[in-house]
């Protein structure tokens, strides 16, 4: 596994001094293109780019409230309001609740789920929190997940336990010889001849809304190598046996345009 980590992060390595090259070259005044929000967040999203500062202020107090996934898209709105002082207003509470909404919508935990691995997906789809499935059988399934996941299928009634609460801490125990990470190591780290590892470098201004079922989060955010505001480079690691032309299909269902692989 040593040598298999090795071979990713050298990858890595070139992929980014190519990443960084394809981003000096572009031009990179373009943004990204705003996703389709739904229901009561698109009337309080506007409310949060309103210049009246009452109506801002209502917003953020409802925003500052919020504990629930797609708050922290909200808070991107708010902190970019065209209005300096309502800005500044937005950062001194943003500062405060970000990294704990982060954690929870997006840094994974390593759990068990007595379920199966459809049936996990289909709630992940549903709850636009999207999970990457280690290993599974008829009985459970391991997965990375968020807690606002874990909190939803503890609420539809699903066993869910946290074995550790972040992948780094995975990480730490199985570097120590813990017997339970091993045995949850993925599959893609037990046998890298199966698996390839590649670079998606990704167009974010050519963003697009997700295809019916699919959510539009790429998977563990630690697999980020680096971004701005036009690309974004994930660390890929997929099947041999899938090719190059229908992994970019999948990113296009979930409404990613892949500008190299």
């Amino acid at each position: 596994m040593t040598k298999f980590f090795s071979r990713r992060w050298a990858l890595s390595s070139l992929a980014v001094a190519f990443v960084a090259l394809m981003i000096i070259n572009t031009d990179s005044s373009r943004r990204v293109s705003a996703q389709r929000d739904k229901g009561k967040g698109v009337d309080l999203k506007a409310r949060l780019a309103s210049s009246d500062e009452r109506e801002f202020g209502d917003a953020l107090s409802l925003l500052a409230a919020m504990d629930e996934p797609g708050a922290l898209e909200l808070w991107q709105t708010a902190i970019k309001n065209p209005d300096p002082k309502l800005r500044l207003d937005a950062w001194a509470l943003y500062r405060e609740r970000a990294a704990r909404l982060a954690r929870k919508e997006i840094v994974p935990q390593i759990v068990r789920i007595r379920a199966r691995s459809d049936r996990v997906l289909t709630l992940a789809r549903a709850s636009r929190l999207d999970v990457n499935v280690w290993s599974s059988n008829e009985y459970e399934t391991i997965a990375a997940a968020p807690p606002y996941f874990v909190s939803r299928l503890q609420s539809e009634g699903i066993e869910t336990r946290v074995l550790y609460d972040s992948i780094a801490a995975w990480q730490l125990a199985l570097r120590q010889g813990d017997d339970e990470a091993r045995t949850l190591t993925p599959e893609y780290q037990k046998d890298s001849e199966k698996y390839q590892v590649r670079i998606a470098v990704i167009d974010l201004a050519q963003r697009s809304a997700p295809a019916a079922g699919y959510s539009d989060w790429l998977g563990d955010v630690e697999n980020i190598v680096m971004r701005n505001d036009r690309f974004l480079a994930y660390l890929d690691i997929f099947p041999s046996s899938v090719t190059a032309s229908s992994r970019m299909d999948e990113y296009a269902r979930r409404g990613y345009a892949v500008a190299g692989l």
